[in-house]
């Protein structure tokens, strides 16, 4: 269920950066440094959105783990007279 959310987040902020690029590039005061600034802060999110999503999924592995070890077990015996 969450990754095709997350690669959903990643495409819209792909095609949006895209966009924001490429009207960019004909105007006169937007300088190329800019452009690849942008770039370079547009593929730092992707990073971080990623890095995000496997420390949640390691955590909530580590916690399920967690759970299931701290379940006492217990047992029963039948003892005939």
């Amino acid at each position: 269920m969450r990754k095709p959310v997350l690669w959903g987040i990643v495409a819209l902020i792909i095609l949006c950066s895209g966009i924001i690029v490429k009207a960019s590039i004909g105007h006169p005061g937007i300088d190329i440094l800019e452009i690849g600034t942008f770039i370079v802060l547009s593929f730092t999110l992707i990073a971080l959105i990623f890095y995000a999503y496997d420390t949640n999924l390691l955590a909530s592995i580590g916690q399920s783990r967690w759970q299931r070890e701290s379940v006492l077990n217990a047992t029963y015996e039948m003892v005939g007279i």
